[in-house]
């Protein structure tokens, strides 16, 4: 392709290119003539164009599968720590009272329970997920030895009308223990175990 102008005529802007475009005829010509046939074509540029898009999704899905696991689970995690906290001032105020008899305080410790394991399921990415494992177990563990224990009544008290004596007996319990021996009982040890979680990030 080559390009003509008159006298006194516009400079065509795409004159370079012609000029171009002609000698890479004549390289393909030439090179046609000396190895008895065309030149390899030049590399597939999509390849690497896709290997790029490849490599972008990637990175895109691991930024994304961090920032689930540094803030995506972030709204799970606040009503988490809220039910933790409020589990917390519930145990140090059964170390201070004898909340037995306390209908109202018992059904709500119970809600808070239920919902902390609900949050459990789903909080299995968070750094002190094994430290409420830990928690949960200890708590459905007491007594041990025995077919239904505190964290048994703690689940299955949540919503009802009724309130199970044994339930209001482990309470009592609990509280007597603590003014017995106030740092080595299970309300102040469970406590702190809440502290560690609540202090994680």
């Amino acid at each position: 392709m080559s390009s003509s102008r008159g006298v006194g005529s516009e400079p065509d802007p795409l004159e370079a290119y012609y000029r171009v475009e002609e000698i890479e005829r004549l390289r393909w010509e030439d090179q046609k003539r000396n190895r008895g046939g065309p030149p390899k074509e030049p590399p597939d540029d999509n390849r690497g164009f896709a290997a790029f898009v490849l490599l972008f999704v990637e990175k895109a899905l691991d930024y994304i599968k961090q920032s689930v696991r540094k803030g995506g689970g972030a709204a799970t995690q606040e009503p988490a720590r809220e039910n933790l906290s409020l589990i917390k001032a519930a145990f140090e105020t059964m170390m201070r009272e004898d909340r037995s008899q306390d209908a109202q305080f018992l059904k709500q410790l119970s809600n808070l329970w239920q919902e902390t394991l609900s949050h459990s399921v789903e909080l299995v990415q968070m750094p002190w997920t094994k430290q409420l494992k830990r928690l949960i177990k200890d708590i459905e563990s007491y007594p041990e030895n025995e077919e239904h224990t505190f964290g048994y009544y703690l689940d299955e008290y949540a919503g009802q009308k009724w309130l199970p004596f044994p339930y209001m007996e482990l309470i009592q319990t609990l509280h007597h223990q603590h003014e017995l021996d106030p740092s080595s009982s299970l309300l102040t040890r469970w406590t702190r175990m809440i502290e560690e979680i609540l202090n994680r990030d």
